[in-house]
């Protein structure tokens, strides 16, 4: 009777254990969940960054010299300083945005690269932008463009109407290079500062 006491005590003790360890991993693993939340077309929601171009650990804000506002935030594979060359594996993310008047530009830009180690060189990227031209505060009309940065440059683009897609999307033939012109805070990714 005793013995089936003492195993049943020893069994709450090992699930309780393994419960904690359990949470202990979850919560362990959290910061990396929200960091690879960066899907398609979707941007890393980056919170308490620094100040003006200042940088803390992995996120960044500030406004360059052409008046775009950007977030940027190191992505996994600048966290752990290896890439597996795809977008859903970023070295980092920037979300931009800049409003002249009556039209935002905003968008979001994942920069990734190869295998192996974070570098500067060879850096992919894919970017998604809107620009829209708002009317009493609701988006009337505009364009999206899709840039995407490997050997060459890609580029497509299709109308927008009241924030929804309408009409084909077409190639564009010569790119905006809007991804190049991007600031990144996170060059070599949580190793080593913006060159």
């Amino acid at each position: 009777m005793e013995e089936n006491k003492r195993n049943d005590i020893t069994t709450e003790v090992e699930k309780k254990r393994a419960k904690e360890l359990l949470i202990l991993l979850i919560l362990c693993c959290f910061p990396l969940i929200i960091i690879t939340g960066c899907g398609i077309g979707n941007c890393i929601q980056c919170s308490n960054c620094g100040d003006d171009n200042t940088r803390i650990f992995v996120c960044a804000k500030g406004t360059d010299d052409n008046g775009v506002e950007y977030t940027s935030c190191v992505g996994p594979a600048g966290i752990l300083g290896c890439g597996l060359n795809t977008k859903c594996w970023p070295t980092e993310c920037v979300s931009v945005k800049k409003t002249d008047s009556n039209n935002t530009l905003s968008g979001c830009v994942t920069y990734y690269n190869g295998c192996g180690c974070i570098s500067k060189s060879e850096v992919k990227s894919v970017g998604k932008y809107s620009d829209t031209f708002n009317c009493l505060g609701v988006k009337c009309s505009g364009t999206e463009y899709v840039e995407t940065t490997a050997d060459t440059t890609k580029a497509t683009k299709q109308n927008m109407c009241l924030n929804m897609s309408c009409g084909e999307k077409e190639s564009v033939d010569s790119p905006y290079n809007y991804n190049s012109s991007m600031p990144r805070a996170f060059t070599r990714g949580c190793w080593t500062s913006a060159e």
